[in-house]
């Protein structure tokens, strides 16, 4: 999916309820660290903002290791 359409799904259920993660690691594909830098910046990029991606990447997964 293109970045502007995961922003646009981002938006339409809310960042509250939303895990931003990928799923890289592979031989030919980037690391996972540097993937998901990749990936807040092209969020960022389509108006995601600091607060949201902090949401989706630290709260809301805390949220289910630690209910």
């Amino acid at each position: 999916m293109s970045p502007a359409r995961i922003a646009e799904a981002i938006r339409r259920v809310g960042p509250e309820s939303t895990i931003l993660a990928t799923d890289l690691g592979q031989a030919d594909n980037p690391s996972p660290v540097e993937g998901l830098k990749r990936f807040i910046r092209s969020m960022l990029k389509e108006g995601i903002t600091e607060e949201e991606i902090d949401l989706m990447v630290h709260i809301n997964p805390g949220k289910i290791i630690n209910p």
